[in-house]
């Protein structure tokens, strides 16, 4: 036998008042709380949610959460493990770069000294130079001298 909507309402103003009858603080009215509202909506709507489905569906999405917040922290972790290791990366190439940076740096030190080495060399090798022209020049003198 089906009911109608009428005896459907009808039976839960019954039940309501019957709750109210067992006080505020009452065990079952307070099993009850948000029942009643879900039934109304099951009356109207032609639905059939319970308040247990529901607490079972929360249950399951709390599941569902908590897999994905486990989900997301073994994402962390591993992602943390990732950027520790290229920070780790990231300081030894600094390292590398701040030796060789240096160590160019020696290298050009040590081009400029040369170069500067290489400049008086060249200027005492042109005075030596010099120096053998006017040695010539006296010795092209003397011998002249002589033969006359």
């Amino acid at each position: 036998m089906t009911t109608t909507k009428a005896q459907e309402r009808k039976a839960l103003e019954q039940i309501r008042k019957i709750v109210e009858g067992l006080g505020e603080n009452s065990y079952i009215g307070t099993a009850f709380d948000g029942c009643f509202e879900i039934a109304e909506e099951n009356i109207e709507n032609d639905f059939g949610l319970s308040m247990k489905g529901r607490c079972e569906e929360a249950e399951n999405k709390i599941k569902q959460y908590k897999a994905v917040r486990d989900e997301l922290a073994e994402d962390n972790k591993n992602l943390i493990e990732k950027l520790n290791s290229k920070d780790s990366a990231l300081n030894s190439l600094q390292e590398d770069c701040n030796y060789w940076r240096e160590h160019c740096k020696e290298v050009q030190n040590n081009y400029y000294n040369e170069e500067a080495r290489c400049e008086a060399l060249e200027n005492r090798i042109k005075e030596q130079e010099q120096q053998v022209l006017e040695l010539k020049a006296k010795l092209y003198d003397f011998m002249i001298k002589e033969a006359r």
